[in-house]
Protein backbone atom coordinates (compact mmCIF):
# COMPACT_ATOMS: atom_id res chain seq x y z
CA UNK A 1 0.00 0.00 0.00
CA UNK A 2 1.35 3.42 -0.96
CA UNK A 3 -0.02 5.53 1.91
CA UNK A 4 2.22 8.58 1.24
CA UNK A 5 1.17 8.55 -2.44
CA UNK A 6 -2.51 8.41 -1.53
CA UNK A 7 -2.12 11.29 0.95
CA UNK A 8 -0.33 13.41 -1.65
CA UNK A 9 -3.00 12.47 -4.25
CA UNK A 10 -5.76 13.41 -1.82
CA UNK A 11 -4.16 16.81 -1.16
CA UNK A 12 -3.64 17.45 -4.89
CA UNK A 13 -7.26 16.42 -5.57
CA UNK A 14 -8.64 18.66 -2.81
CA UNK A 15 -6.53 21.61 -3.99
CA UNK A 16 -7.70 21.10 -7.58
CA UNK A 17 -11.32 20.86 -6.43
CA UNK A 18 -11.04 24.05 -4.35
CA UNK A 19 -9.46 25.90 -7.25
CA UNK A 20 -12.11 24.66 -9.71
CA UNK A 21 -14.88 25.52 -7.25
CA UNK A 22 -13.79 29.15 -7.27
CA UNK A 23 -14.17 29.21 -11.07
CA UNK A 24 -17.65 27.73 -10.90
CA UNK A 25 -18.71 30.16 -8.22
CA UNK A 26 -17.48 33.05 -10.37
CA UNK A 27 -19.62 31.83 -13.27
CA UNK A 28 -22.61 33.32 -11.46
CA UNK A 29 -20.90 36.70 -11.65
CA UNK A 30 -20.06 36.20 -15.34
CA UNK A 31 -23.62 35.09 -16.10
CA UNK A 32 -24.98 38.15 -14.33
CA UNK A 33 -22.76 40.39 -16.46
CA UNK A 34 -23.57 38.55 -19.70
CA UNK A 35 -27.27 38.57 -18.95
CA UNK A 36 -27.22 42.25 -18.11
CA UNK A 37 -30.63 43.49 -18.93
CA UNK A 38 -30.80 45.70 -21.94
CA UNK A 39 -33.22 48.29 -20.68
CA UNK A 40 -34.56 51.32 -22.41
CA UNK A 41 -37.54 53.61 -21.93
CA UNK A 42 -39.75 54.96 -24.67
CA UNK A 43 -41.88 58.01 -23.99
CA UNK A 44 -44.38 59.37 -24.52
CA UNK A 45 -46.21 56.15 -25.24
CA UNK A 46 -48.87 56.51 -26.52
CA UNK A 47 -47.84 59.48 -28.61
CA UNK A 48 -50.35 62.31 -28.95
CA UNK A 49 -49.26 64.99 -31.42
CA UNK A 50 -45.72 65.11 -30.05
CA UNK A 51 -42.84 66.07 -32.28
CA UNK A 52 -40.40 63.47 -30.93
CA UNK A 53 -40.39 59.97 -29.45
CA UNK A 54 -37.69 59.73 -26.78
CA UNK A 55 -35.71 56.50 -26.32
CA UNK A 56 -33.65 56.57 -23.14
CA UNK A 57 -30.88 53.97 -23.03
CA UNK A 58 -30.57 52.49 -19.52
CA UNK A 59 -28.24 49.71 -20.61
CA UNK A 60 -24.47 49.40 -20.39
CA UNK A 61 -24.51 48.58 -24.11
CA UNK A 62 -24.80 51.20 -26.81
CA UNK A 63 -27.87 51.20 -29.04
CA UNK A 64 -26.73 50.43 -32.60
CA UNK A 65 -29.98 51.10 -34.38
CA UNK A 66 -33.75 51.13 -34.05
CA UNK A 67 -36.31 49.69 -36.44
CA UNK A 68 -40.03 50.36 -36.45
CA UNK A 69 -42.62 48.03 -38.01
CA UNK A 70 -46.37 48.30 -38.35
CA UNK A 71 -48.56 45.31 -37.46
CA UNK A 72 -48.51 44.12 -41.08
CA UNK A 73 -44.71 43.79 -40.90
CA UNK A 74 -43.94 46.83 -43.05
CA UNK A 75 -40.77 48.65 -42.01
CA UNK A 76 -41.38 52.34 -41.29
CA UNK A 77 -38.75 54.89 -42.27
CA UNK A 78 -37.76 56.90 -39.19
CA UNK A 79 -35.47 59.87 -38.58
CA UNK A 80 -33.18 59.24 -35.61
CA UNK A 81 -31.24 61.86 -33.67
CA UNK A 82 -28.65 60.65 -31.12
CA UNK A 83 -27.50 62.92 -28.31
CA UNK A 84 -24.28 62.86 -26.29
CA UNK A 85 -25.78 60.62 -23.57
CA UNK A 86 -26.56 57.82 -26.06
CA UNK A 87 -30.24 58.69 -25.83
CA UNK A 88 -32.27 58.90 -29.00
CA UNK A 89 -35.04 61.08 -30.37
CA UNK A 90 -37.20 59.88 -33.24
CA UNK A 91 -39.12 62.39 -35.32
CA UNK A 92 -42.75 61.29 -35.17
CA UNK A 93 -44.19 63.61 -37.83
CA UNK A 94 -43.93 60.97 -40.59
CA UNK A 95 -45.41 58.14 -38.50
CA UNK A 96 -49.12 57.56 -39.08
CA UNK A 97 -51.63 56.76 -36.36
CA UNK A 98 -51.49 53.11 -35.35
CA UNK A 99 -49.73 50.43 -33.33
CA UNK A 100 -46.10 49.64 -34.05
CA UNK A 101 -43.36 47.29 -32.87
CA UNK A 102 -40.06 49.01 -32.10
CA UNK A 103 -36.89 46.89 -32.20
CA UNK A 104 -33.93 48.33 -30.33
CA UNK A 105 -30.70 46.61 -31.40
CA UNK A 106 -27.67 46.88 -29.12
CA UNK A 107 -23.96 46.95 -30.01
CA UNK A 108 -23.51 43.24 -29.19
CA UNK A 109 -26.29 42.21 -31.60
CA UNK A 110 -28.89 41.56 -28.92
CA UNK A 111 -32.24 43.30 -29.18
CA UNK A 112 -35.44 44.04 -27.33
CA UNK A 113 -38.78 45.10 -28.65
CA UNK A 114 -41.64 47.16 -27.36
CA UNK A 115 -45.07 48.25 -28.53
CA UNK A 116 -45.51 51.85 -29.60
CA UNK A 117 -48.94 53.48 -29.98
CA UNK A 118 -49.33 56.61 -32.13
CA UNK A 119 -52.49 58.71 -31.88
CA UNK A 120 -52.98 61.84 -33.94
Amino acid sequence: DDLPGRLIGKKVGNDAFDMAKSYFLNIDIINAIEKQSYNFRVFPNPINNNTFINVINESIKEISFIELYDLKGKKIDINIIKDLNNDIKIKSSNINEGIYIMYVVFSDGSYKSTKLVVRK
